[in-house]
């Protein structure tokens, strides 16, 4: 497992589910800015980002383009 910290908005609205034990999931997609290059164009990349239990909770409770 991979544990990073990240901050940018949702570009989606959440996916949620239910996994064979019973946990619940919630999946988004995170837009996240990264630095502007030497031409000072800015640009982004996207994070998929899966939560379990009460975390997948709280994410399913926003929307697109919320802050994260």
């Amino acid at each position: 497992m991979l544990n990073v910290l990240i901050t940018g908005n949702l570009a989606n609205d959440p996916r949620s589910g239910i996994v064979k034990n019973g946990s619940d999931w919630t999946s988004v997609s995170v837009r996240v800015p990264v630095q502007p290059d030497s031409e000072g164009a800015a640009d982004s990349i996207f994070c998929s980002v899966i939560a379990f239990g009460d975390e997948s909770a709280k994410l399913a409770r926003l929307s697109s383009g919320d802050a994260v």
